[in-house]
């Protein structure tokens, strides 16, 4: 088993602060002092509204917490963290409320004495409104009786970020019922005759996750024409 440690922390505290590069001025400045370890390996993943950040520490047990900034340094959070020096420490940041659109991020970490690291930066993606709104969806073709079930067999096409679909229906109990592509091809829904009432409409969507997405995207329904 890998022996590391993974901290997940949401963030909670959101401030105003000075521009990062002043951040950066400050060692200039100041010539020898006193660093605690930096991040090393950051990566973002975006998010609806939010970014997931990660990095690892590994020895540095002054550290008391780190801090996140983004908007050139506008908003900024504290997150408290520990770290144990017999693991590789894992830790991860969800910076909420953001714009849709690209960002960029720095992040140092502190000791209980405010003495900093050295910042590291990295720009990332988050998704919102706009993304969600432009996306497709994969169509049902037709349906067919196949001996006791219903396949309802979808395009041949796939959209970038795609990963699944859903049909939504009613059952011949009247209940709404929602499920995904039961094939491990993803090219079919398929449903016991029994359980589908076929006078009701149906509905489906696309679901879509990008690129190291911490988060899911649906299209909107489109009701399949019988």
């Amino acid at each position: 088993m890998r022996n590391f440690l993974i901290i997940n922390i949401l963030a909670i505290a959101l401030y105003s602060c000075t521009d990062i590069n002043d951040e950066h001025q400050e060692y200039l400045d100041k010539g020898e002092n006193i660093y605690t370890e930096k991040p090393d390996s950051l990566i973002v993943s975006p998010g609806f509204q939010r970014a997931k950040l990660q990095w690892f520490l590994y020895s540095d047990t002054s550290i008391k917490k780190a801090r996140v900034f983004w908007n050139a340094g506008k908003d900024s959070l504290d997150v408290n963290i520990s770290v144990n020096p017999q693991v590789k420490n894992v830790i991860e940041v969800i910076v909420p409320n953001l714009d849709e659109g690209v960002h960029t991020f720095a992040v140092l970490t502190l000791d209980g004495f405010d003495n900093k690291s050295i910042p590291v930066s990295i720009g990332g993606r988050v998704y919102g409104s706009s993304y969600q709104s432009g996306l497709s969806n994969r169509a049902i073709t037709a349906y067919t009786n196949e001996g006791n079930s219903i396949v309802f067999k979808l395009a041949n096409v796939f959209f970038d970020g795609y990963i699944d679909s859903e049909l939504k229906y009613i059952d011949k109990e009247g209940l709404e019922q929602v499920i995904k592509l039961t094939d491990e091809a993803k090219t079919e829904f398929k449903i016991d005759d029994d359980g589908i009432d076929l006078n009701e409409p149906i509905y489906y969507r696309s679901i879509f996750q990008p690129q190291n997405s911490v988060d899911l995207f649906y299209s909107d329904y489109a009701q399949f024409d019988q």
